[in-house]
């Protein structure tokens, strides 16, 4: 394993010591690491042998091209992961780590020693990444250790039952299968590695009632571009709704993979499809 890799110097790390009995499970062990870490603000991780076989959507891609397959969702962006029995999953969260360009470094670190799929986001002031795919535990963690440049480690048992209540969050058919919709506008934009973003918007008598999204990359905090546009639900999307769009998104969310431009372009693009040409109180 090459000594090149970005360290992020977590001298002691905890990790989190679960066993997932689902892909649900396993999904919720991560975000238990996350919720740990932002409360003791202390670096907390989990490597666990994944359980049954599914892809796994990244957060804002909508599920396409259904099989038999199981589909689960994570809080990440990123590529979809298809998953089998024996791979691993690892997931890790790092206090006061809240630059998605940074986070994705590590975790890129990680799958390209370990092999898999990552994805990255910040929840509150804490960086969270996974990585679906590992080849085995055992080289994930040895993997996730370098990188994270970890001197010391100690084990946390956590109850049974706060996984599986939490698992419960990621069963839901609404959070899993989230579908895409053509509404009466659509516009999309794309870079170079496979990221892209897709919006589409449906309006009556000018009101916005309707918006769906799709698309590979990651963006922080999690949900907020949906919290931006469930802004535009109700409203007449005139000029001023178009500004308010444009400051949320400089002032309030990191994206990558895709960048903040690219995704006002999109509704702007909706904007002068659909929009209103006027402002009146």
């Amino acid at each position: 394993m090459s000594a090149s890799r970005p360290r992020v110097g977590a001298r002691r790390l905890v990790l989190v010591d679960v066993h997932a009995r689902s892909a649900s499970e396993a999904l919720a062990a991560g975000e238990l690491a996350a919720e740990h870490a932002m409360r003791s603000k202390q670096p907390h991780a989990v490597v666990l042998e994944w359980p049954e076989e599914a892809v796994v959507y990244g957060l804002y891609e909508a599920v396409s091209g259904r099989d038999d397959t199981a589909v689960y969702r994570r809080i990440t962006g990123g590529r979809k992961a298809f998953m089998a029995p024996g791979m691993a999953y690892a997931a890790a969260a790092l206090p006061w780590r809240k630059s998605l360009e940074g986070l994705a470094s590590v975790a890129l670190g990680i799958a390209s020693c370990a092999g898999g799929v990552y994805g990255v986001t910040v929840l509150g002031e804490t960086g969270y990444m996974e990585v679906l795919g590992a080849r085995s535990v055992e080289e994930a963690r040895q993997c996730l250790l370098e990188v994270l440049g970890v001197g010391k480690t100690v084990k946390m048992h956590v109850p049974r039952a706060s996984l599986v209540e939490l698992a419960t969050l990621f069963e839901s058919q609404q959070w899993r299968e989230y579908s895409y919709h053509r509404g009466d506008a659509e516009a999309e934009r794309r870079r170079e590695g496979g990221y892209w973003v897709r919006v589409s918007i449906e309006t009556t008598d000018g009101y916005v009632t309707g918006y769906w999204l799709t698309g590979v990359f990651f963006s922080a905090p999690p949900t907020e571009v949906y919290n931006v546009l469930n802004g535009l639900r109700g409203t007449r999307f005139h000029e001023l709704m178009l500004y308010n769009v444009e400051l949320a998104v400089e002032k309030r969310i990191q994206f990558l993979g895709i960048t903040g431009e690219d995704f006002m372009s999109v509704i702007r693009e909706l904007y002068e499809a659909v929009g209103v040409r006027y402002y009146s109180v």
